[in-house]
């Protein structure tokens, strides 16, 4: 994912997250890179939406089959191709 949006890419995906009290809990969350004028990185921009079942279980599989930085530029991570797997696996 930061390789993804340092490269200024937006970077779509489920993440588990841990809560204060230790228990985890997973959600959507867009990223993308934020500009100054001179189309320079300064930071980022995320949103989070709550995930659904079906969506977790999706992700699970695709974590145990993606955990690697070499399939970080797949297209599954990305918009486009994050919507071509969902249309045809789910």
């Amino acid at each position: 994912m930061h390789m993804c949006i340092c490269a200024g890419k937006h970077w779509r995906g489920y993440v588990k997250n841990m809560r204060k009290d230790g228990k985890y809990y997973w959600v959507l969350v867009y990223i993308q890179p934020k500009y100054d004028e001179n189309h320079n990185i300064v930071g980022f921009v995320a949103s989070r939406k709550i995930a659904y079942y079906d969506a977790i279980e999706a992700a699970k599989k695709l974590y145990a089959k993606y955990h690697s930085n070499k399939y970080v530029n797949h297209p599954v991570f990305f918009d486009e191709g994050y919507n071509d797997y969902v249309n045809v696996h789910m």
